[in-house]
Order: structure tokens, then sequence, then C-alpha cells
């Protein structure tokens, strides 16, 4: 399901670009607990793709990505500044912090955003 998702969202392999069917088929892989669909379908909702904009939504949905381990939605949530209190510092996250561990955790998968971000 996911990968019909991808054909949807990309326009592989002579599909044609719908964002709205692609939609359809990433929620459900996602509710089936996809990690890979969930991370997209976050995607999905923080762009606009075939659904109105929406970054609780979006959140929602790379939470449970990097709940499952998913490195692309854990360095997302770092990045994003998601896991870490509002501070207003600049820079990576407390060496003990949540937010710390989650992009620890990422780089370890070969997460190239989180690597570079804890230096």
């Amino acid at each position: 399901q996911h990968t019909v998702g991808c054909y949807h969202a990309e326009g592989w392999g002579g599909v044609a670009r719908n964002y709205t069917e692609a939609v359809r088929w990433f929620r459900k892989s996602a509710d089936q607990g996809c990690a890979f669909a969930q991370h997209d379908l976050g995607d999905c909702y923080m762009q606009g793709h075939g659904v109105l904009a929406d970054h609780a939504s979006a959140m929602h949905w790379w939470r449970k990505a990097a709940a499952q381990g998913h490195a692309p939605s854990q360095s997302l949530l770092v990045m994003a500044g998601m896991l870490e209190p509002a501070s207003g510092a600049a820079g990576p996250p407390d060496a003990h912090s949540a937010g710390a561990a989650l992009a620890r955790r990422a780089a370890e998968q070969g997460n190239a955003e989180s690597q570079s971000f804890l230096g």
C-alpha cells in the first residue's frame, strides 16, 4: 500500500501524479503501522499535498513513525525542535534531553542530518 502511494505521489511507472490518491494509500498503510507511510503522510500534511496543510497532523504522523525508529522522522522532529523545551537557544539539544537521545538514535542509523546536527 505504501508503495502504491509512492507511485501516485512521485508519478512513477507511468502513473499520473495524484497526491489525493497518494494520501489515500499512505493513510491505509499508516493506519496499519507502516512507519514509512506514516512519515510520508506527515510530509503530505506538512506540504499540503492531497490534503489541507496541517502542522499538527504532520507532527502526529512523524511522531508515530519516529516511535518505531524511523530515522528520517526522528531527525525531522529534532530539527523542528518538537522534542525540546522552548528555550529560544539555537544549536544542538542538551546532551541529556529527549531530543538529543532521538538525534543519537537517528544518527546511529546513518541519518546524515542527525549526524551533522550532533557534530
